[in-house]
């Protein structure tokens, strides 16, 4: 059997390497439950409708992002939630940073455009996912994860006492001096949460190494997305996909290219991130593809819903809030009590010294 030192050992130092990242994630985790919400209540000049509910003809907000800038070819366009929100845009530069763009569905007036940083909890969402830097990123996530893990698993180890003891060694004593509250607090908050917790560690896990091994091994290349040389009748092509599902709503519109567009339709009866896709030929204007939601079962459709905790509603939302302040509160509280125990142990030290 691991003695417990060596076990509160390797506790510790997988918290102080990785407490900072497994703090961040837990905020932009936070903020990604309420990502609709938290983007129009931070900036609702730039993110919320400004027009009357009638919608303005999408060739019509092609030509807006066209005019801001003819040189950014547009890869996405994604539908709003609800009748108040915007359409967002992600637009591709021949070099450099990708751009964004509000637009306002009813007048096709521009609201905001700028890199990410200009949209800050769009921002958040991307280093939750990538930490902003692509690949390489997710699978620093995956680490994190794992590193996560083990740290709980450790903790679990550690704590283990005798039976008959199990319920008094989860006190948090009050009367306790308060550094020795902390540590309580920190052993108690991850012991008592920690079924909640593994299970957001594992579903992130999953997520991260899936998306690591589909970008290792994916062979084809990001599109080049409708340039603004291309003349395309995006309404009639729109028209053409919602036939194949005219009950269903559009989440986005994706753009390989000058002559192909790839509509995807929301289908919540299969899981919340399902989606129907429907991709047409803009020269030709015909159906090129047609993919049902129930043919895909990528991790995005089967894992994500899970991690985000979106299939028990807005009870996954509470959970999922929860487990990000238990692990904020973790990360933080982790290295504050080693500080505490290493300026004791230096303390003590001195003074066997005789240097106090």
């Amino acid at each position: 059997m691991i003695p417990k030192y060596q076990v509160l050992r390797v506790h510790r130092w997988c918290g102080l390497c990785a407490s900072l990242l497994i703090a961040v994630q837990a905020v932009t985790g936070v903020s990604n439950a309420f990502r609709y919400e938290a983007g129009q209540f931070f900036d609702p000049t730039g993110m919320m409708r400004q027009s009357p509910e009638t919608d303005a003809a999408m060739n019509d907000v092609l030509r807006s992002l066209r005019h801001e800038d003819a040189g950014l070819a547009v890869e996405r366009i994604v539908y709003p939630k609800d009748s108040g929100g915007v359409y967002f845009a992600h637009r591709m530069p021949s070099a450099g940073e990708m751009q964004y763009a509000a637009i306002d569905p009813g007048n096709a007036v521009l609201l905001r455009s700028g890199t990410l940083w200009t949209f800050p909890v769009e921002a958040a969402a991307r280093i939750h996912y990538n930490l902003t830097i692509g690949l390489p990123g997710i699978l620093i996530v995956a680490v994190i994860g794992l590193t996560g893990l083990v740290m709980l698993t450790t903790g679990i180890l550690y704590w283990w006492p005798k039976k008959g003891k199990r319920a008094p060694s989860l006190a948090v004593r009050m009367r306790s001096p308060r550094k020795a509250q902390l540590r309580q607090l920190h052993r108690s908050s991850g012991i008592v949460m920690s079924i909640f917790l593994s299970y957001s560690l594992v579903t992130g896990t999953v997520l991260a190494i899936n998306y690591s091994v589909s970008g290792l091994v994916s062979t084809s290349g990001p599109g080049t997305g409708l340039s603004s040389r291309a003349t395309v009748d995006i309404d009639a092509a729109l028209r053409l996909a919602r036939a194949e599902f005219p009950q269903h709503d559009i989440r986005d519109i994706r753009f390989r290219n000058d002559t192909r567009a790839d509509v995807f339709f929301q289908a919540p009866e299969h899981s919340p991130r399902a989606m129907h896709q429907v991709g047409v030929d803009l020269t030709t204007l015909t159906v090129a593809i047609v993919a049902k939601a129930e043919a895909n079962d990528a991790a995005w459709v089967t894992w994500l819903p899970l991690h985000t905790g979106e299939f028990l509603g807005k009870t996954g939302t509470a959970l999922v809030v929860t487990n990000a302040l238990i692990l904020f509160l973790l990360a933080v509280s982790g290295p504050l009590n080693w500080l505490s125990s290493k300026r004791r142990h230096d303390s003590q030290y001195i003074q066997q010294e005789g240097m106090l």
